[in-house]
């Protein structure tokens, strides 16, 4: 699965490439699932609910629900067509797409300009703080957004139109032009041609900004989201209004989610995460350190190869208990824990492919780390992340610690369905 370091490469490249770029057109995008005997109504991708209960919530039958929501999905896809593709965001691992109109993103931008240095880099700082403080925070910057999560096998990737292959579980295409006042006569557009591919089970969800939704449906802005989804989803209402509610039904959904996403430990300060490391241990003692790394409630982000390398480099067993940690090693976690995930997003994250890792390169004078299996992940320009170069423990079990001084081998551990990779001499 694409961790934190995979996800903010990926935001990097598309911002770099794609914002600023107005959204030329949609021309395909996937809404039934690949497998025609499914149960489920809809493409998981793009409806990662359960059909049932939201058609209980919306008190329709569940294909007028199904009917609904392909046609949100439809009319949202063809809405955001002409519109700027204005930032994107990160918050954990779902990833923020922002789309305005061409003149409130002129506005916005004159309104944002900072002048002085000092300025710009307090920005620079604090504009990547949590998203799910509030909502108007949360979708203050867009009028429509789509919401990211690229789960285990998700690809965002940037191709030449010639390389596209609809039956190649693509289940989004969007095409980005330039944006500019003057379109020359005989001068071609140049285009970029963004996919989303997934052969598994991420997701895209799409939603409207609460008061542009409104302007939208010609609603009161001052009228209750909630009270408003419960009011206007009877099976007398107008077709219209069923697309409403369930765009509705999915901001809340949305803001729900995101409302779980724990600190971010790339972005926020060193204080911030220290702070949220010594209240994990004084008011969940019990918990792993391990389990405490690998859930999104508090350090939003961290997986599974961050976890082990962030337990070997500090030099704490990944199943030793939070009420067992020291001040002083509170501190190095947090030291190591924002160490390895720079140097991540600095390599452009992980990709655990036999070409990429390279069996006769050392650490200390000792053998690396060499992986057999092949994974998904690439950057949306097809390049693949490095960070695997420089793995100490992830993958290695049976090879000698990479630690200096340590004569240990790595050991090779299940716990929680997960693999865990620790030195047994050196982690204590």
């Amino acid at each position: 699965m694409p961790e934190l370091p995979e996800v903010e490469s990926i935001r990097l490249v598309l911002e770099r490439r794609l914002v600023g770029r107005v959204v030329k057109k949609c021309p395909f995008v996937r809404l039934k699932p690949w497998n025609p005997a499914s149960e489920r109504m809809l493409s998981h991708i793009f409806h990662p609910f359960n059909e049932a209960k939201m058609s209980v919530l919306l008190g329709v039958s569940q294909k007028a629900y199904v009917r609904a929501y392909e046609a949100s999905l439809r009319y949202f896809f063809k809405h955001i067509e002409g519109k700027v593709f204005s930032q994107i965001r990160r918050s954990g691992k779902y990833l923020l797409f922002y789309f305005t109109s061409l003149h409130r993103t002129e506005q916005s931008s004159k309104n944002d300009a900072i002048t002085t240095p000092k300025a710009r880099s307090v920005q620079k700082e604090t504009q990547h703080t949590k998203i799910q403080d509030t909502e108007a925070k949360f979708l203050s910057s867009g009028e429509c957004l789509l919401v990211v999560h690229l789960k285990m096998a998700g690809q965002l990737l940037i191709v030449e139109p010639g390389e596209i292959n609809r039956s190649d579980h693509v289940h989004l295409m969007m095409v980005f032009e330039r944006m500019s006042k003057k379109r020359r006569i005989g001068i071609k557009q140049e285009s970029q041609w963004l996919l989303y591919r997934d052969t598994r089970f991420g997701e895209l969800l799409p939603i409207f900004e609460k008061s542009y939704l409104n302007e939208l449906f010609g609603v009161e802005k001052s009228r209750n989201l909630e009270r408003h989804v419960r009011i206007s989803a009877p099976l007398k209402m107008a077709f219209s209004k069923r697309q409403r509610a369930v765009f509705e039904t999915l901001y809340l959904a949305v803001v729900k989610r995101l409302a779980r996403v724990g600190v971010d430990p790339y972005y926020e300060v060193k204080a911030r995460v220290y702070k949220v490391i010594a209240a994990a241990v004084m008011k969940y003692s019990d918990k792993a350190l391990y389990d405490f790394l690998m859930d999104g409630s508090y350090l939003a982000g961290i997986g599974n190869i961050y976890a082990n390398e962030i337990s070997h480099l500090t030099g704490l067993a990944p199943l030793r208990k939070m009420r067992l940690l020291t001040e002083k090693e509170q501190r190095e976690l947090t030291t190591h824990l924002r160490y390895v995930l720079k140097g991540a997003v600095a390599s452009h994250g992980t990709s655990l492919d036999k070409s990429i890792s390279n069996k006769n390169s050392r650490i200390n004078g000792k053998q690396a780390v060499s992986f057999k299996k092949s994974t998904h992940f690439r950057l949306p320009d097809g390049m693949p992340g490095t960070y695997a170069r420089t793995l100490r423990v992830y993958g290695r079990a049976g090879l000698q610690c990479l630690r200096k001084q340590c004569r240990g081998k790595i050991v090779k551990q299940r716990h929680a369905g997960r693999s865990l990779y620790f030195c047994p001499q050196c982690q204590y």
